[in-house]
């Protein structure tokens, strides 16, 4: 479960990358590549850049129980976040 959950993030991490990168391609007119969120996007961008980066270190020095308690605790974060967001939600 670990390594699916890993390579689960590193493949978001990817793919928030390159959606960071074509933000900056947009115009700063057009409604979606405001400068706020450029660097909103770019904030989460470098979370999960440094949660793989600690997780990864981890693994590598061998302390594989570290490297499960920051990921399985970044997730719960996550989570937690997305369940917040969901009950301060405006559904109208």
């Amino acid at each position: 479960m670990f390594k699916l959950l890993y390579y689960f993030q590193l493949g978001i991490t990817a793919l928030m990358i390159y959606s960071w990168g074509t933000l900056f391609f947009l115009p700063d007119t057009a409604r979606d590549a405001r400068w706020s969120n450029k660097m909103n996007t770019g904030a989460v961008v470098l979370v999960f850049l440094v949660v793989s980066g600690v997780v990864s270190y981890f693994q590598y020095v061998g302390n594989y129980r570290v490297a499960s308690i920051v990921l399985y605790g970044f997730y719960g974060l996550v989570l937690c976040w997305l369940l917040w967001l969901l009950k301060n939600a405006n559904w109208r």
